[in-house]
């Protein structure tokens, strides 16, 4: 009701730059509340998608992802919002850096959720997979070092691979190393055939890279 007295509140922000939208994505508010903020928001200021906002200049989907990765329904309809009304927002960075895509990767754990999240940012920002988040490493070390879902690794390897083979070799000392030495250290016991999948591409693309001890075991999986 007061939204549809005052529509412009929606554009309106506090004294921490957030609108309303990033203050609802990041509150305790059940998930039907948040979603009709959503959707009044996608219908009065769609421009609200692609707005940063607080002291980290996150966009709505950054919050989202951050906050709402277990809320599907939520997290899935800021994303769609994005993608119509703010798409240059999968390729925007937050203050610390880090696109949408990092920040899914390190905290959402629906596997469902990430792949929408994937397939958008790489329609939408075709390089999010060659673009480093500060502290986090590539796409491919963050979903290494916190994602499990084995299909969704698989996944992400093979497009990286097609996207720049030469990520296989790119270490990230906050992510542990290499892509391999992170798929060893973080999935050895987890997922062995995504170790098994990252020593076999590594091989074939650079077969003079060095890999680590652990990934002995493995080698013998792929010879």
């Amino acid at each position: 009701l007061a939204v549809e007295r005052c529509p412009e509140a929606l554009g309106t922000a506090n004294a921490a730059g957030e609108l309303p939208v990033h203050v609802v994505l990041r509150s305790r508010l059940a998930g039907g509340l948040v979603g009709e903020v959503l959707r009044l928001t996608r219908q009065h200021f769609p421009a609200a998608f692609g707005t940063t906002g607080g002291n980290e200049a996150q966009l709505p989907l950054h919050v989202a992802m951050r906050q709402q990765g277990s809320a599907y329904h939520v997290a899935l309809a800021t994303l769609h919002a994005t993608a119509e009304c703010a798409p240059g927002g999968f390729g925007q960075r937050s203050c610390k850096g880090h696109l949408p895509l990092h920040v899914g990767l390190r905290w959402v754990r629906n596997p469902q959720l990430l792949d929408v999240l994937l397939r958008l940012s790489l329609e939408h920002y075709p390089g999010a997979l060659r673009r480093e988040g500060d502290g986090l490493g590539l796409p491919i070390h963050v979903a290494l070092r916190w994602q499990r879902d084995q299909e969704l690794l698989l996944k992400l390897l093979r497009l990286t691979v097609q996207d720049s083979p030469q990520a296989l070799v790119a270490a990230s000392v906050s992510a542990g190393g290499t892509p391999v030495e992170v798929a060893v250290k973080q999935l050895g016991k987890r997922a062995p055939a995504v170790v098994a999948e990252v020593v076999r591409l590594t091989k074939l693309h650079h077969g003079d890279a060095p890999l680590p001890a652990g990934a002995e075991g493995f080698r013998e999986r792929v010879d």
